[in-house]
């Protein structure tokens, strides 16, 4: 095998996939893939496969852990509370959107955090910024609208975030500007606040979800389910096909003296014997003879079409392949030997998770940090 043959061997760059995010020059914002529906389809396809599903509720689990180290009420919720919803989009997505309103106190005499709220990961778009790389507005969707449509000029948008006090103090001046507000807590009653934009993969614009390069796999298991649940549905599982020794149609009366065609009544006895809720799944036909009495009724099973083994190898190869994009997921964390949950001592348990809090462990440290930013000093509590 020469050199030459080798390189003809290896996939051209065109063959490859990857996520194009264009820039929308009308209205100066990126979208997320070139159809500017890569969440959703990411969110679509993990839903849809049963281990990826499975995969990214243990992912999520394991990254916001069990408690904060300082938690915070901010009445109706908690800082905790905000923590899980941070961990649901990272594990799907791998970034998540985060707005804060802000207050001024007046014991340190800075604009300090007021509250935080997790935003659709579907509805955000990044601005276009400027030429010095600062980043620019941060657009949200219309939510009447289906799909992702931006007006600059029209659309809902906040500012991307800054700890700086002099350009929260800008922000708030101009949010203010055409009103009669004077005070401090008038300014602040218009302004829209800021946007911090978790992303895990920040080489990119947007994120990269953690089950980007097992799209497919989750794809196939979708598929395989759709392909045994359409031959259950309607497939040759468990037919019957039942004969009997045609009759003249009129031979005989029912007790009350009425005449009554004998092979519908025959037909309907069979079906009743199958039970009611079977009878779809018996084919009863009559014939013109018989030669022998036992052949007055002869019942044919029909095979099934339904190989439950055919896609055994490609499951196994699948579900190791998701279950590795979501941090290396232990598979004696999510199924047992027989596919149900948990199946190893206590010990072994133990140690399945002192492995996965060592492999999102970066995740826990991504939002503890991002939580400092917004004025937020705590930590997580791994899963023990």
């Amino acid at each position: 095998m020469n050199r030459r043959f080798l390189n003809n061997a290896r996939a051209f760059l065109a063959e490859l996939w990857s996520r194009e995010n264009r820039l929308v020059e009308s209205d100066d914002y990126w979208t997320n893939g070139d159809d500017d529906n890569y969440s959703e389809s990411v969110e679509r396809v993990v839903i849809n496969s049963p281990t990826a599903h499975r995969a990214c509720e243990m992912m999520s689990k394991f990254i916001r852990g069990s408690g904060l180290t300082n938690d915070v009420d901010f009445g109706d919720e908690t800082l905790f509370d905000k923590v899980r919803e941070i961990s649901q989009d990272l594990a799907m997505q791998g970034g998540c959107w985060i707005h804060r309103s802000v207050r001024f106190d007046v014991d340190s005499d800075k604009f300090v955090t007021d509250k935080i709220e997790v935003l659709n990961y579907h509805h955000m778009r990044k601005g276009k910024g400027d030429d010095d790389d600062n980043s620019g507005k941060i657009y949200v969707r219309d939510k009447s609208k289906d799909k992702f449509e931006l007006t600059k000029d029209k659309s809902p948008w906040f500012y991307p975030f800054s700890d700086d006090q002099q350009v929260i103090k800008s922000q708030i001046e101009a949010d203010a500007k055409d009103t009669d507000s004077e005070t401090i807590a008038e300014k602040l009653s218009h302004y829209r606040g800021q946007v911090l934009y978790i992303n895990t993969t920040p080489r990119f614009i947007y994120a990269l979800s953690p089950f980007d390069s097992v799209f497919n796999d989750m794809d196939t298991e979708y598929r395989i389910s759709l392909y045994s649940n359409k031959i259950v549905r309607s497939g040759f599982l468990g037919k019957k096909i039942i004969l009997f020794k045609e009759q003249d149609p009129l031979a005989t009366e029912d007790e009350f003296g009425e005449e009554f065609d004998a092979n519908v009544r025959m037909k309907e006895l069979i079906t009743g014997w199958m039970g009611a809720e079977n009878s779809d799944s018996v084919f009863v036909s009559s014939v013109d003879s018989v030669e022998d009495i036992k052949d007055f009724i002869h019942v044919i099973d029909i095979p099934t079409d339904f190989n439950e083994d055919m896609f055994i190898d490609t499951i196994n190869r699948v579900r190791r392949n998701i279950l590795g994009s979501a941090s290396s997921l232990p598979e004696g964390l999510v199924f047992s030997n027989d596919g149900g949950l948990f199946s190893g001592s206590g010990e072994q348990i133990l140690q399945l998770k002192m492995f996965y809090n060592e492999q999102t462990e970066d995740y826990r440290t991504i939002i503890e940090r991002a939580l400092f930013r917004l004025g937020f000093d705590t930590k997580i509590i791994e899963l023990t």
